[in-house]
């Protein structure tokens, strides 16, 4: 290609070259861990806050989730849980939200079962 002859290797530039790249890379680095910090924040801030939606709250309460605990983290808490009876991807949320698998499902937790996800539907006629 034409413009691969214009490519300098990083160990080509010179000491000053090297550092400004550097300081730009930080520099984008730290913008981004500030920019998902403050989606993390604001995250947990809804995550805390009482739902005001009536069929969600009707819900919650048909648990035994008192008044004051009825916020979006106890309702995605609980739909994780009532899905994760029905399909594979949500058990496997589940148990990844509980810390109890890593990605991969492998348990973190010693002598515990090892629990195989499958989204076919296929395997589960056998």
């Amino acid at each position: 290609m034409a413009n691969e002859k214009n490519l300098i290797p990083f160990d080509k530039r010179t000491e000053k070259e090297q550092r400004e790249i550097r300081s730009k890379g930080g520099k984008a680095s730290q913008k981004k861990q500030a920019e998902q910090k403050r989606i993390r924040e604001a995250m947990q801030e809804i995550m805390s806050m009482q739902i005001n939606h009536s069929e969600i709250r009707s819900f919650l309460g048909s648990l035994g989730i008192p008044d004051e605990k009825k916020t979006w983290a106890y309702a995605e808490a609980a739909m994780t849980a009532k899905n994760a009876l029905k399909y594979p991807a949500f058990a496997r949320l589940l148990y990844e939200m509980l810390g109890e698998n890593d990605v991969q499902g492998v348990s973190k937790i010693p002598g515990a079962v090892q629990v195989n996800f499958s989204n076919n539907p296929e395997d589960f006629k056998k």
